[in-house]
């Protein structure tokens, strides 16, 4: 059976790798931000309707339903690019045919994009340096005894 020192190491190396990871999540989030430099303004020209099963704990959730995905316009150097694949939506939180969101595209290739309001990458790798920190000090103090 494995004592509490080795339970402590172990932790703190699945905590380390864990914080790694969010780590290099949050570079890879700063690289992008940095190529996706060129902003324009999409918008909301179609709402297209996707089937959704649902086979949920409470039995009156269980079923299929609709939900909606939008298909955003956005014009760069004259010519008009679609985006999907940006999220679904219930009907009444879908956003509306005509409606607007900021694009930050990489003018080296249109298909890489981010929007705005997404830090949560950020936000997580920075919780996870802390992780990382924790679970690097977890494994040497469990390593040395201390």
């Amino acid at each position: 059976m494995l004592n509490d020192m080795t339970w402590t190491m172990i932790i703190g190396i699945l905590l380390a790798v864990f914080g790694f990871a969010s780590f290099l999540s949050m570079i890879f989030t700063l690289a992008k931000r940095k190529r996706c430099n060129f902003k324009r303004v999409g918008v909301v020209v179609e709402l297209k309707p996707e089937k959704v099963y649902v086979n949920a704990v409470d039995e009156s959730k269980t079923g299929e339903y609709t939900e909606y995905s939008p298909v955003y316009e956005v014009e760069i150097n004259k010519t008009s690019y679609r985006y999907d694949n940006i999220g679904l939506f219930e009907e009444d939180d879908a956003p509306k045919i005509g409606s607007k969101l900021t694009f930050h595209i990489n003018p080296d290739n249109f298909s890489e994009y981010y929007l705005d309001g997404e830090s949560y990458r950020f936000n997580f790798g920075i919780v996870g340096i802390m992780f990382m920190f924790v679970g690097i000090g977890m494994a040497v103090l469990a390593y040395f005894q201390i």
